[in-house]
């Protein structure tokens, strides 16, 4: 069975940045994420590691939310794992790995796009992403 991972609120403070995440993120990318985040929330918690107090999912999320907080401290709701250093270091590269994450099926996206009226720019992908 697979186990759910508890969720908590804690403090931005209590977060400290992975030194080793393999994620990097353009600017362009970026203002994409921030557009979605400003249309849908924060739809999905963070990842924190409670031990290392190391965010191991959802940096660049943290990122973007630091830069609009009007405070320098705010409340972020966070999954918490429990994990040593290698299991830390795993984890982050899995998540972040497209590979067991799954891969677009880019008609999919074009057929559902056109179905539903809906901009590829709108599902945050640029033109070089979407060549079908």
């Amino acid at each position: 069975m697979i186990n759910q991972v508890p969720t908590q609120r804690i403090l931005r403070s209590q977060i400290d940045f992975a030194y080793y995440n393999p994620r990097r993120i353009s600017e362009g990318n970026k203002k994409r994420l921030k557009k979605s985040m400003k249309e849908f929330g924060l739809v999905q918690d963070p990842i924190w590691n409670k031990r290392r107090g190391r965010v191991v999912g959802g940096q660049q999320r943290i990122e973007l939310m630091d830069s609009e907080a009007h405070k320098k401290d705010y409340e972020i709701d966070v999954k918490v794992v429990d994990l040593d250093d290698d299991a830390e270091f795993r984890l982050n590269v899995i998540l972040n790995n497209a590979g067991p994450q799954s891969e677009f099926d880019y008609q999919s996206i074009s057929d559902a796009a056109k179905d539903f009226g809906v901009d590829f720019g709108d599902l945050g992908f640029s033109s070089e992403d979407l060549v079908v």
